[in-house]
């Protein structure tokens, strides 16, 4: 294959055997042919490797490697593509012919957007398409808002990843601003990424299906709730550090509506905001890092200068808010919320019904 290639595809595989034909076929139909295709097999113990060396194509590179999870995979492929655009794939879903050709004249054609994202179409083990399933509407709805990167920045922190990476297509050079995926992450492992994305700069949303996601049985696949703890330890591990390096005025910009004073300069103010806006979310879980932020913070005589006179803080009102959040048990706290929410639901159909 030339140094030529206009797009490296960055193929994760990992216990395949049934899919990895069908997924490497969706790449080399595409009606768009000047790609690579790097397929990294994360250590496979079934039949992937001798499915995948069977395709004879020049544009098909296999990379193998010693199981060490997705982040690692995607990263080592991202190390290999030679294209200045790098598109992500899974060695078990399946991408729509037009997928690489559309994502890459929409960069093309937009030299100010960094990443482009398209629609998905949730498929089951036989490659059936569930129309009905609420996936579709959970990563597509959010296509659909056009948000800007403000604002996108600010629902994702909020209400966490509503983007699915096997339809990503982004520029190269930015992987070496924004940062690979973390290797210890194996829920969330592109929450990050997006988000750092979205600080860089902005971020294009596709109108078009571009791939097939796989649903697999016994809830194989990662996302499913046995994970939910793991889930929640690194959707902690994210926001813990979302803001530790961001730019002030992209701060005030994506939470415009949401802080204590829009108008602050000063570096003791950004980091009360930022440890204050922890505390305006939903989750008790989120709402401690704000409290250890500011448990932190506190012990400087500077900052607390500020706290109890720029801001008109007291003392008490933080020892009230350390006695408020509840961080013995975030599970139990989830579903009394939802328990909550479905009394006020049940009551507002009761009253339209007798209405």
């Amino acid at each position: 294959m030339p140094d030529s290639a206009k797009v490296s595809v960055v193929m994760t595989t990992y216990n395949h055997e049934k899919y990895i034909a069908e997924s490497i076929q969706s790449i080399l139909n595409q009606d768009f042919p000047d790609f690579e295709l790097i397929v990294v097999d994360d250590g496979s113990i079934d039949q992937t490797a001798s499915i995948i060396k069977q395709f004879n194509d020049p544009r098909v590179h296999y990379h193998y490697q010693e199981n060490m999870g997705v982040s690692a995979a995607v990263n080592a492929g991202i190390k290999l593509a030679k294209a200045s655009y790098i598109a992500l794939m899974s060695g078990d879903d399946i991408a729509t012919p037009w997928r690489i050709g559309k994502e890459y004249q929409y960069l093309e054609n937009h030299p100010d957007i960094n990443i482009v994202f398209g629609k998905i179409e949730i498929i089951d083990h036989k490659s059936k398409v569930l129309k009905s399933h609420h996936l579709n509407e959970f990563f597509n709805d959010f296509i659909d808002t056009k948000m800007d990167r403000y604002a996108a920045f600010r629902f994702f922190f909020f209400n966490g990843n509503r983007l699915n990476s096997v339809t990503a297509m982004f520029k190269r050079d930015c992987i070496l601003k924004t940062g690979k995926y973390q290797l210890a992450s194996l829920q969330l492992q592109d929450y990050l990424m997006w988000l750092n994305f979205l600080k860089l700069g902005k971020i294009g949303l596709l109108d078009s299906t571009v791939a097939k996601y796989r649903l697999l049985k016994k809830q194989r696949n990662l996302s499913n709730e046995k994970n939910y703890r793991r889930t929640q330890f690194e959707y902690f591990a994210v926001l813990d550090q979302i803001f530790d390096a961001i730019d002030m005025d992209f701060f005030k910009q994506s939470f415009k509506d949401d802080l204590l004073h829009p108008n602050f300069e000063d570096s003791h103010s950004f980091n009360l905001e930022k440890a204050y806006l922890y505390l305006k979310h939903s989750s008790d879980m989120v709402k401690m890092i704000g409290l250890k932020k500011l448990f932190q913070l506190l012990q400087d005589d500077e900052f607390r200068n500020v706290y109890l006179h720029s801001y008109k803080k007291t003392m008490r009102e933080y020892y009230q808010l350390s006695n408020q959040i509840n961080f013995i048990n975030n599970e139990k706290s989830i579903l009394q919320r939802l328990k909550r929410k479905l009394l006020a639901c049940s009551k507002k159909l009761s009253a339209l019904l007798t209405g």
